[in-house]
């Protein structure tokens, strides 16, 4: 069995056995595509035993350990603390496919979407197709997509909460999206706001955000507005020309798209006082 998604821009083809393979997916069901061509391919298959590693350890994070590859890179996800052994998931980049073995055990019977998400490496796709996937909630408001990121517990929630809320604003993804100069792009990665639509818009303004008392902003350029970017990007530190291309990256977003500091308060007044400042009011975009 075979399903092709288009995810940030990105055609990805998904293939494995039809006995082991999910039928359908409330999370990937939106994102499936007829397009075929130029598609990342992934083949998925189950395993009593996790692969040895191709090459040298080059990172441990988390719940991920990634060794070097002639082709990129092999990762193991899952309990990989003392031993990639344990893991539950790994992913090898080949010459022509990327190859997926999956653990089975009393648990795991076939292959699910979580599975199929973990696997992509939706970074370094976004990242090699010229974007950054950047922590955010992504609101579309009058065609126009405004993106909030800070860190966590700042109020990127509340902010995007009370657009929609006062300007009819919707919420497009409240975690993660995919920011290229000319379009910001929906994922099906939604964090904790459960808001995961496949829509994009172009960019209006991304807006780096801290709290205070009283409302107040100033349009960041050059290296302040890559800061205040590349803070809340997702990159593969641990490879060279993910990291080479994710700043260039970054570059071209902050010299295309404006990039705000906003400092505001946790009530409406933030929102009248935004708007006024990335809309032209006296073109009735306002």
């Amino acid at each position: 069995m075979t399903h092709f998604y288009k995810i940030a821009g990105i055609t990805v083809k998904v293939s494995a056995e039809d006995s082991i393979m999910y039928t359908d997916s409330e999370m990937l069901s939106p994102y499936l595509t007829d397009e075929c061509e130029n598609a990342v391919s992934f083949e998925f298959s189950l395993c009593d035993e996790m692969p040895k590693p191709h090459g040298e350890q080059i990172a441990h994070t988390g719940n991920v350990r990634v060794f070097s590859t002639p082709f990129g890179e092999q990762r193991y996800y899952g309990d990989v603390n003392f031993s990639f052994s344990s893991a539950g998931m790994c992913v090898t980049y080949e010459k022509d496919v990327i190859t997926v073995k999956v653990k089975k055990n009393k648990f795991c019977q076939g292959i699910n979407p979580h599975h199929i998400l973990d696997s992509i490496m939706l970074e370094h796709l976004i990242t090699m197709r010229g974007g950054v996937l950047l922590h955010s909630s992504f609101i579309k408001y009058k065609d126009s997509a405004i993106l909030f990121t800070a860190p966590s517990g700042v109020g990127k929630s509340t902010q995007a909460r009370l657009w929609c809320e006062l300007e009819g604003a919707e919420l497009i993804n409240g975690d993660k999206s995919a920011v290229y100069t000319d379009e910001v792009c929906g994922i099906p990665f939604s964090g904790s706001s459960g808001v995961q639509l496949n829509k994009s818009a172009p960019p209006r303004a991304i807006v780096y955000l801290a709290q205070a008392r009283e409302n107040s902003i100033k349009r960041l350029y050059g290296k302040e507005a890559f800061i205040h970017v590349w803070e809340g990007c997702v990159v593969n530190l641990w490879n060279h020309n993910d990291v080479v291309r994710a700043i260039d990256n970054v570059n071209n977003v902050i010299t295309q798209i404006p990039i705000y500091r906003m400092a505001c308060t946790k009530d409406g007044t933030s929102v009248e006082f935004l708007k006024k400042n990335i809309f032209d009011i006296k073109t009735n975009e306002a």
